[in-house]
Order: structure tokens, then C-alpha cells, then sequence
């Protein structure tokens, strides 16, 4: 087998795992945070109320909520894809999503001894 053969044979393996994932989450159990790819045909009104959205960008987003059929309404809405995306997934998309905050200075910062 060619090299290129090999390489899309791998590729067309590694979409079809991705897409078998995304496929059994609604079905294998809730997942708190999922990531949605190429969220942009998404129709956001569909969702409940109850669903965040946790970072969106043209390439990803990621949703978070505590009631159940998190993935599955997020199907209902559009999406072509759901993925785990919570701490023990096999991907996880939960620390691009929270913000780089700054944790504030010590009360004693800056002051002097004297």
C-alpha cells in the first residue's frame, strides 16, 4: 500500500471512531459538557433554557448543562456531531473553554512593613 493510501485509510478510520463516539453519546449515558464541531448551523432557539454554552467559535463548541439529553437536544437543534467533552472523555475541551482569570492580588500586596 502506498504511503497517501495509508494515511486516508487512517483518516477515514479515525472519522469513523469520532463519528461512532458522537453517535452513542446520547444513547451510552449524559454527558455534563459536550463539544459540538462546526457548531455554525446550529439553531440556539431549540435548546433549553437550561443549557450554557461554555466557548464557540467557528471550529467548536462546547455546552455544558445539568439536566439530562444534553446530546440529545443539542441533535435536535442541528448538529451533526456531539462529543464528550468533560474531564475523563477521550477528549477534553473543558480548559479551552474557561477564561484566563487572574487570581487576585494577597491583601498584604504591595504594602510595606513599616
Amino acid at each position: 500500500m502506498h504511503k497517501s493510501k495509508q494515511i486516508a485509510l487512517i483518516l477515514v478510520l479515525i472519522g469513523l471512531a469520532w463519528g461512532a463516539i458522537g453517535l452513542a453519546v446520547p444513547f451510552l449515558g449524559n454527558a455534563d459538557e459536550v463539544a459540538v464541531p462546526f457548531p455554525q448551523n446550529l439553531q440556539m432557539e431549540l435548546l433549553p433554557a437550561s443549557v450554557r454554552i461554555l466557548s464557540y467559535d467557528d471550529k467548536i463548541a462546547v455546552f455544558a448543562s445539568e439536566e439530562p439529553q444534553l446530546a440529545s437536544h443539542l441533535y435536535e437543534a442541528g448538529a451533526w456531531a456531539v462529543l464528550p467533552s468533560s474531564n475523563g472523555s477521550c477528549i477534553n475541551l473543558s480548559e479551552i473553554s474557561k477564561s484566563n482569570r487572574k487570581r487576585p492580588p494577597p491583601a498584604n500586596a504591595g504594602l510595606s512593613g513599616n
